[in-house]
């Protein structure tokens, strides 16, 4: 149970990957040691950029449709951008919904605003900084399969069950609402 939520990742990364094979778009990863690095580069019209993946089973809360990440990653990205002139694309794999969604970093730091939020939102969850995205800046990119949904699926309903877990969307209405 301890390494759930690695595998939970390596499997939205294959996904992913496959996604991109069958596309054609070109791209690179290292499953074999991929903690703390780039989880994809890929190339599409001939520009490289470094792929994000997140899996989860969340994106409703407070009626507004979210993704979040830890706000030192995103701020690490921006910064990764400029060194190595290489845009970030974020891709949200959500199981709920069977959705695989995407878009540039930089599409996603644009203000935008949703039912009188404005997006992103950076929120204190259980002592760290998530940044939140609302999912009507990201694109609907894949459909999950019903294997790729089952699979991931029973994982996520063993990660939820894990005591061990702390599942952020649950600290992010304590005093506060969105």
């Amino acid at each position: 149970m301890k390494h759930l939520n690695k595998k939970i990742g390596m499997k939205g990364q294959e996904i992913f990957c496959n996604y991109l094979s069958k596309n054609k778009i070109n791209y690179w990863t290292n499953f074999k040691d991929n903690f703390n690095k780039t989880d994809i580069i890929m190339e599409k019209d001939n520009v490289l950029s470094f792929v994000e993946i997140s899996t989860k089973q969340h994106t409703i809360k407070n009626n507004h449709k979210v993704t979040g990440k830890n706000t030192n990653q995103i701020n690490n990205y921006v910064l990764r951008q400029k060194e190595f002139n290489v845009k970030y694309f974020i891709v949200f794999i959500d199981v709920k919904s069977k959705n695989v969604y995407g878009n540039y970093l930089d599409n996603l730091l644009n203000n935008t605003m949703y039912k009188g939020k404005e997006f992103p939102l950076v929120i204190n969850c259980g002592g760290q900084e998530i940044t939140f995205f609302s999912l009507f800046d990201m694109i609907e990119i894949h459909k999950l399969n019903e294997e790729e949904y089952e699979e991931l699926s029973k994982m996520t309903f063993n990660n939820k069950h894990n005591k061990f877990q702390t599942n952020i969307y649950d600290t992010t209405t304590s005093g506060r609402t969105f």
